[in-house]
C-alpha cells in the first residue's frame, strides 16, 4: 500500500493546479470512438429509425409494457423539446439568505487584509 502511495506522489510531481494530465494524454483515452455519431447518423437515416422505434413503443403497437411507454414518451419528449429545466434552490428555510450577508463582507475584508500585510 505505501509503495502505491510513493507511487502516485512520484507522478503527481511536476503539474501544476489545472494539469492533471501529462502534456499530451489524454484525460479519458478510452472515451467515445472517433466517427461514432457520424456512424450511428448513418445507420439510422440521421434518427429517423431511432425515433420510429420509439414512437411504435410509446403507442404500444408492439406490446410495450407501460413503463417501456413512459420511458420512450420522456426520450421523445428529451429530444423533440429538450430536457426540462432543473430548478435550484438558492435560500435557506423559510427564504432565508444561506450565508448572511455580513458574514460574507468580514470574510472578504479579512482576505483584502491578509493580502495587503503580505505585500508589505
Amino acid at each position: 500500500m505505501a509503495a502505491l502511495a510513493e507511487k502516485s506522489t512520484e507522478t503527481a510531481k511536476g503539474r501544476g493546479p489545472g494539469r492533471p494530465f501529462v502534456k499530451g494524454q489524454s484525460g479519458n483515452p478510452g472515451g467515445r470512438p472517433r466517427g461514432l455519431v457520424r456512424a450511428v447518423r448513418e445507420q439510422t437515416r440521421d434518427g429517423e429509425e431511432l425515433v420510429a422505434f420509439m414512437l411504435r413503443v410509446f403507442r404500444g403497437e408492439n406490446d410495450a409494457k407501460l413503463r417501456d411507454r413512459i420511458d420512450a414518451a420522456t426520450w421523445l419528449a428529451d429530444r423533440g423539446f429538450g430536457k426540462p429545466v432543473q430548478a435550484m434552490e438558492h435560500a435557506g428555510k423559510d427564504g432565508e439568505t444561506l450565508i448572511p450577508l455580513a458574514v460574507i463582507q468580514a470574510v472578504v475584508a479579512e482576505a483584502d487584509g491578509a493580502g495587503e500585510r503580505a505585500g508589505r
